[in-house]
C-alpha cells in the first residue's frame, strides 16, 4: 500500500528535526567541557532545554496536524461517497416508480378506448407493457451492479422486481399465444387470392389481460404486482436512502 504524500512529508520533517536536534546536542555536549558551572555552561544547558522543548513541540504539532488533515480528508471522502451512493439509490427508485407509473398509465389508457378500438388498442398496450418489462430489467441489473448499496436487502429488492417481471411476462405470453392461434387460423383459411391480413385479437379472450384492464386490475395486479412486489421493493430502496441521509 502506497503511503499518502502527507505521511511521507511528516516523516521527512520529523527526521530533519531529529537530525538537527542530535547535531545541536552533540555540539553542546562537546562544548560543556568538564561540567564546571560557568555562565557559558549555563547558557548551553538552557539552550539544550529550549532545543528539547522545540523538538517536542514540533513533533506534537506535526503529528496532530497530520492526523487532523487525514480525518478531514476521510470525512470529506465519506461525504462524497454517500452523495454518490444516494444518487444511485434515487435513480433506481425513480426508474422503478416510472415503470409502475407506465404500467398503470397503459392500463387506464386502454380502458378509455371505445369498444371498436380495443382490438388495435390491445396490440399497442402489449407493446407498452413490453417496454415496461425492458425498463424493469434495467432496474434489476442496477440493483445487481450496486448490490452493496442495500446490504442484506438486495435479494429482497430483486425478489420484488422479479415478481413484477413475472406478472408482465404472463400478460405478454398470453398475447403471444393468441398471436400463434390467430396465425394458425389464418393459415388454414388462406384463399388463392393470397394471405389475408392478420385478424386483430380480442382482448376479452385473454383472461389475465381482461382482469388487468378491468376495475382495479384484478388480484394478480393489485396484490401481486403492486402490493407484494412493487411496494416491497420500493420500500427497501427508500429504507436505505433514509438510513444514508
Amino acid at each position: 500500500m502506497t503511503d499518502h504524500p502527507s505521511l511521507r512529508y511528516l516523516i521527512l520533517v520529523l527526521v530533519l528535526v531529529a537530525a538537527f536536534a542530535v547535531v545541536a546536542w552533540v555540539s553542546i555536549f562537546f562544548n560543556v567541557g568538564d561540567g564546571t558551572k560557568t555562565p557559558r555552561i549555563e547558557v548551553l544547558v538552557e539552550l539544550s532545554k529550549v532545543l528539547a522543548q522545540l523538538v517536542l513541540v514540533t513533533l506534537i504539532g506535526a503529528t496532530v496536524t497530520y492526523f487532523y488533515s487525514q480525518h478531514a480528508k476521510e470525512t470529506e471522502n465519506r461525504k462524497l461517497r454517500l452523495e454518490e451512493d444516494n444518487k444511485l439509490r434515487r435513480d433506481l427508485l425513480s426508474s422503478l416508480i416510472d415503470v409502475r407509473a407506465g404500467v398503470e398509465k397503459t392500463r387506464r389508457e386502454f380502458r378509455l378506448l371505445l369498444p371498436s378500438e380495443r382490438g388495435a388498442g390491445y396490440d399497442r398496450t402489449i407493446q407498452n407493457l413490453l417496454q415496461a418489462r425492458l425498463d424493469l430489467s434495467k432496474v434489476w441489473h442496477g440493483t445487481e451492479t450496486w448490490a452493496e448499496l442495500y446490504l442484506g436487502d438486495g435479494k429482497m429488492i430483486q425478489a420484488g422486481l422479479l415478481g413484477m417481471k413475472d406478472f408482465l411476462d404472463k400478460i405478454i405470453s398470453e398475447y403471444e399465444a393468441g398471436m400463434e392461434h390467430a396465425a394458425l387460423v389464418q393459415e388454414e383459411s388462406t384463399s388463392w387470392f393470397g394471405r389475408k391480413p392478420r385478424p386483430l385479437q380480442d382482448p376479452a379472450k385473454s383472461p389475465l389481460f381482461s382482469a388487468f384492464v378491468t376495475a382495479e386490475g384484478g388480484e394478480s395486479y393489485t396484490e401481486g404486482f403492486l402490493k407484494q412486489n412493487y411496494r416491497n421493493a420500493a420500500k427497501m430502496i427508500r429504507k436505505h436512502l433514509l438510513l444514508a441521509d
